[in-house]
């Protein structure tokens, strides 16, 4: 018998094709923004919020020490720098030229606290013992006051010269006299004072952690909050203009710690201490040389919403007491600020060492100095310059007034993902009269720049294009060197690099076989596929190929499942890093065969539907093959394949038969069923084609390829009887029989 012609199914196609290019594309990194350069060092260079690199400061290392900490910065009577390190809780002595001495060993861990009388007397507290001492010359350092306290976090001193000392873990603040005695000024109930201030009416600001606030206390020591902050600690708080007070805030918990909070353990090392870098995200509109908290006739505020989980803060406390926020940040933590003679401030964060500078209304930001070191602790001012501390390690960083002649920016280490081709480097840049922009570029294989990367190639001078000298390698950064006059600098705004990575080979992640006859529906597909006239599909068959249906998973981007005997399909995911359009090949062979035949070629899609009546019944295996040869030119394009799992093919109906070793008489009908493929899974009859009851098979259990059957009738039976088989690929077969004939 001639079977029915089946037609293929009509499949759902993506509703995006990828465009299929002549070759590989190549890639382009554009740095040109302020979060692009962010990301990058500065050295002697300002980044300002419009994105643009410029020469600025002139900035050096005045003093590398040995102590992995310096958390105190003071200018000494002599002109000297004064710095309290941890963890040997040493003070130390730096020249203007940066020569070093240990000007006073406290025998214990850390200095945290130096301050210094009118008369250039220091005063020095000490952790974990807290312990001050008093230093007039090189012969004359003693103890001067020993709180029942553990850790001395800040000193003050008044104009009489009282020094106040502030305290943890208790938060208690102490009020020495020059004489040396001591009393309890105030206790904050806090957990530590971190920092204090004294201002021209002689009260105490102080700063607290756990909770993080600012106190102002009197004289007669009646205290007031000024600032309640949402942080965990108030860091710094420093005195401005016209009774301005300046705070910084920060909230050291989740990826890192601070390095303000008392370490007990006497062993421990700075590798304990360090804090890991996180990343610099900050939203900012612009910089310019207007005070903080001042605005220009053209400027107007734009509101803004403060970060979802700001991690630091700085804040301004007007002389009427009402406060405001002046910054804030998602990562960086401040730790110190300092009020330039412009009335911008400068902002000492970590844990990527960066300095800021906040200048007018509303802030806008820049990024003027970043440290070699994690945190930047610590800032102290003469005439002439601003020096900064750090930690992790510790150092002493001089800032000068004078603008730089000269400065780099080095970008990021970019990840091309696979070892690349280098294309060329453009940028765009104002290089007014005497000033120059010149690039360069390194590469190597370690996402870190170490030895064995490249040397800095020689500059390049062209912007509108250079050829990029650096070998080959998955890594790429470049460094731009400006030079400039007293008078003029250059302006950088974007670089480009373009690149072309090698060809990665595209990969298939899943090749699913579909039960039989399970098919998809298009998604605009309205029509139902009942067939008019046909009240039910044979029994079984329909409820069977609905329970596959339902089960299978993975189909939803393919639309309705349906069922449609005959047919096989097939679905698979394919990926390639290079984003390179992909191709696929079908092929199928018999699984005790092994020369493949193709069924579908230059296929886009993820998905193909077979139909099975072309070939022969049996067990078969598939297999696909993905190409990139749409985006690569001939040779140069790479393919993988992927075999399916083994699956069944059986479109030929079972063979109804009478038994021939049966005996049967009018009341009995004895048949033989056989599938040369797939188990029996029903077989059913009837006497008039409209009724139709199931019969069971002699081993009670239809699961074989064959199966015997006796139908047996209470009364003579009638002269016909019509029996249905059908087999668990869903092939039914018909015959009719008479009764004792």
């Amino acid at each position: 018998m001639r079977r029915p012609a089946h037609h293929r199914l009509l499949l759902l196609v993506p509703l995006l094709l990828a465009t299929v290019v002549a070759a590989s594309e190549p890639k382009f990194w554009t740095v040109a923004n302020q979060s692009g350069f962010l990301k990058g060092d500065v050295d002697n260079v300002v980044v300002d919020s419009d994105g643009r690199v410029t020469l600025g400061p002139d900035s050096t290392v005045l003093a590398e020490t040995k102590a992995p900490f310096i958390w105190n910065l003071h200018v000494g009577g002599n002109g000297s720098l004064v710095a309290g390190t941890g963890n040997e809780g040493n003070v130390l002595e730096v020249t203007k030229d940066g020569k070093q001495a240990v000007l006073f060993d406290s025998q214990e861990l850390q200095v945290h606290a130096v301050a210094s009388a009118r008369d250039g007397t220091l005063f020095v507290g000490t952790s974990p013992d807290g312990q001050v001492y008093r230093i007039k010359d090189e012969k004359d350092k003693a103890p001067f006051y020993d709180p029942p306290d553990k850790y001395i976090w800040a000193l003050a001193v008044a104009a009489d010269g009282t020094v106040y000392a502030a305290t943890g873990d208790k938060g208690r603040i102490y009020r020495i006299t020059p004489k040396g005695e001591g009393s309890l000024f105030y206790d904050t109930k806090t957990t530590h004072v971190t920092s204090l201030a004294v201002d021209e009416q002689g009260r105490v600001l102080a700063a607290t952690a756990s909770p993080g606030r600012v106190y102002r206390i009197d004289t007669s020591r009646k205290a007031f909050v000024l600032l309640e902050s949402p942080f965990k600690q108030v860091q710094a708080i420093r005195l401005g203009r016209d009774g301005v007070v300046y705070a910084t805030a920060m909230d050291p918990s989740g990826k890192s710690t601070s390095t303000s909070e008392p370490e007990p353990k006497a062993e421990t090392s700075a590798t304990e201490q360090q804090v890991p870098a996180v990343t610099t995200d900050i939203v900012v509109t612009g910089v310019g040389e207007v005070p903080v908290g001042q605005r220009t006739e053209q400027e107007k505020p734009e509101p803004t919403a403060p970060p979802a989980a700001a991690r630091g803060a700085v804040y301004r406390i007007g002389s009427d007491d009402v406060w405001s926020t002046v910054w804030e940040s998602e990562s960086d933590l401040p730790y110190d600020l300092y009020e330039e003679a412009s009335g911008t401030l400068l902002v000492a964060t970590g844990n990527e060492g960066k300095i800021y500078r906040l200048a007018g209304d509303p802030v806008r930001t820049a990024l003027v100095a970043r440290a070699s070191a994690e945190q930047v602790t610590r800032i102290a001012s003469t005439r002439d310059a601003v020096y900064f501390a750090t930690a992790n390690p510790g150092k002493i960083l001089r800032m000068a007034t004078a603008r730089a002649t000269e400065g780099t920016f080095t970008s990021e280490v970019r990840d091309a993902e696979t070892v690349a081709r280098w294309g060329t480097i453009r940028w765009r840049a104002q290089t007014p009269e005497r000033t120059r922009v010149e690039l360069a570029t390194r590469t190597g294989n370690t996402s870190t720049a170490d030895a064995t990367w490249s040397e800095w190639s020689s500059p390049y001078t062209n912007a509108t294009g250079s050829t990029i000298e650096s070998p080959p390698a998955r890594y790429i950064q470049w460094r731009a060197r400006l030079t400039g006059s007293a008078s003029a600098s250059p302006v950088l705004t974007s670089v480009t690099t373009t690149y072309l990575p090698r060809n990665q080979r595209p990969e298939i992640t899943s090749l699913t076989v579909h039960p039989p006859g399970v098919v998809f529906q298009r998604p605009f597909a309205v029509n139902d596929t009942e067939l008019a006239g046909l009240p039910r599909e044979p029994a079984g068959q329909r409820a069977a190929a609905a329970s596959i249906a339902e089960t299978d998973g993975g189909t939803s981007v393919l639309g309705r499942k349906l069922y449609h005997k005959g047919l096989q399909t097939f679905a698979w995911e394919g990926r390639d890093n290079d984003d390179d359009p992909l191709l696929y090949e079908l092929y199928f062979r018999r699984a005790d065969e092994r020369s493949w035949t193709p069924i579908e070629r230059h296929k886009t899609d993820t998905f193909f539907t077979w139909d099975t009546s072309s070939v022969a019944d049996g067990t078969y295996v598939a297999r696909l093959v993905v190409s990139d040869q749409g985006a690569n030119p001939p040779g140069a394009a790479l393919t993988s394949e992927r075999e399916s799992v083994p699956f069944e093919i059986d479109n030929t109906p079972p063979t109804i038969e009478r038994d021939p070793k049966a005996s049967d008489d009018a009341r009995t009908l004895s048949l033989i069923v056989r599938d040369g493929h797939s188990p029996i899974q029903r077989v059913e009859y009837s006497v008039d084609a409209l009724t139709w009851r199931e019969a069971f098979p002699a081993d009670g259990i239809a699961d074989g390829p064959a199966e015997r059957y006796t139908i047996r009738f209470d009364t003579p039976g009638p002269t016909r009887v019509i029996v249905r088989a059908s087999d668990t690929m869903a092939n039914i077969a018909t015959s009719e029989f008479r009764l004792g004939s």
